[in-house]
């Protein structure tokens, strides 16, 4: 049986259910689908509702087996903001015209090369502004990306 497989069946479903009917405890993002034990529980941690919280994906998978606050610290050593910025903060920052958020929106049902591109682009852009990292150089390639989608030249 899978670690994963494991940590389902030790929450119960409805338990689960209600976690992830939140946000991610630690960056906001609307759409949490991980069930994050706040104390790991390799630290010793356990299964109460109260060690459990809700998570993106990049959130949990970054927080490994840190407490929140030594999470905040490894980050702040690495000159990374906190709270982690999620991607819909992400995109909000984006310097983008309506027509650019338009196919940005539509790539998500293009299943072209230059749609899947453009997804690609978003994803870096949305992860290294998640680290804190630089994003200039990721969103310079989102805009190349839409631009290309939209048949526009930049």
């Amino acid at each position: 049986m899978s670690a994963t497989s494991e940590l389902r069946e030790r929450i119960p479903a409805s338990l689960r259910r209600e976690i992830l009917d939140d946000v991610c405890a630690y960056c906001g993002h609307p759409f949490a689908t991980e069930v994050d034990h706040v104390v790991p529980l390799s630290r010793g941690g356990t299964y109460d509702r109260d060690n459990l919280v809700a998570a993106c994906k990049r959130c949990n998978a970054e927080k490994l087996d840190f407490t929140p606050e030594e999470w905040q610290t490894w980050r702040a050593e690495r000159g990374a903001a906190w709270p982690p910025m999620s991607p819909w903060d992400a995109w909000a920052r984006l310097d983008l015209t309506e027509a650019e958020k338009d196919a940005v929106l539509a790539a998500h049902a293009d299943r072209s090369p230059a749609g899947a591109a453009v997804l690609d682009a978003m994803s870096a852009y949305a992860t290294a502004a998640h680290a804190g990292l630089p994003t200039l150089a990721a969103e310079a390639a989102l805009h190349a990306a839409v631009a290309n989608l939209t048949g526009e030249t930049s």
